[in-house]
């Protein structure tokens, strides 16, 4: 659930999920005044009510943050692992994008970026290379219902993730996304 929120601090709490005492009543159980009580500190809640009073605001929390399908970038480019590299390295150069996911029977097997391609291309001819000669680890895969908090842990670890929904590939979020996202919407 996260860190629990104090009797002291539920006044605070709810002001930041931006919900009336009311609200808060309809979607703990708790009654408004007992709400009202508890954040005046004239009632010393039991673990009980505190429990559902903070299992309300983290849903609450929750179902505000923006997930994953509204960041994304519906544009996907995506190879082959059987294509040529150079005709890949175009379609990459041409579209401004530094990495794209390498699909087979529309899963993801690998990745090729600026950096893998720099790899392969060392000291071989270029033109005999397929997108498997250049390809990195794949992808994660995410739902896309994921809150951007859970993207943003996987973009420290990964250069991209691809979002899904109902099985199929449905767009690709990368670090510009999200700081895009946090910066300019």
């Amino acid at each position: 659930m996260g860190m629990e929120i104090g009797p002291e601090r539920l006044k605070s709490a709810r002001r930041k999920a931006e919900i009336t005492q009311n609200h808060l009543a309809k979607l703990s159980g708790v009654s408004q005044s007992m709400i009202a009580k508890i954040e005046s500190g004239i009632v010393d809640p039991s673990y009980k009510v505190m429990k559902e009073l903070n299992d309300a605001l983290f849903r609450k929390r929750d179902d505000t943050r923006r997930k994953a399908f509204e960041i994304m970038n519906p544009g996907l480019v995506s190879f082959s692992p059987d294509d040529p590299l150079d005709e890949a390295v175009n379609v990459l150069m041409e579209k401004g994008y530094s990495q794209a996911p390498v699909l087979k029977d529309g899963r993801p097997v690998g990745t090729i970026s600026e950096s893998s391609i720099l790899l392969a291309i060392h000291d071989t001819k270029k033109k005999e290379l397929r997108v498997m000669d250049a390809m990195g680890e794949a992808l994660p895969t995410i739902p896309s219902s994921t809150s951007t908090e859970s993207v943003l842990d996987l973009l420290k670890a990964f250069s991209a993730v691809l979002v899904v929904e109902n099985g199929s590939i449905v767009g690709i979020i990368t670090r510009t996304d999200l700081i895009r996202n946090d910066f300019v919407n």
